[in-house]
């Protein structure tokens, strides 16, 4: 049997109470998610970005990334130089195949 007297009331929270609550939570979530991120991501400007081409580790040349415009030109300049300087080119000519075979 139930007894008579004091009853406590449950409250429930309204619902825009809640949503509320929520968008303040996220909010802090991506600021904080920002924060780290754009931490992670600065890369210090001092560091030259120098890289040797697979082609030319031979020939030890170097091109920083940040300086070098790859275009047409670049790009003849580069075949020239790999077919002047490559050891082992395609004969142009029979006699040229036959002093390599012979």
């Amino acid at each position: 049997r139930k007894r008579k007297g004091n009853v406590k009331e449950i409250s429930h929270p309204k619902n825009e109470d809640i949503s509320e609550e929520i968008t303040t939570l996220l909010k802090e979530v991506v600021d904080v998610t920002e924060q780290i991120t754009s931490e992670k991501l600065q890369v210090p400007n001092n560091i030259e970005n120098k890289e040797i081409s697979i082609s030319y580790v031979s020939l030890g040349k170097e091109w920083n990334r940040d300086k070098v415009i790859v275009d047409n030109v670049f790009a003849y300049v580069v075949a020239v130089d790999i077919i002047n300087e490559s050891e082992d080119l395609e004969p142009k000519s029979i006699n040229e195949c036959r002093r390599r075979n012979g």
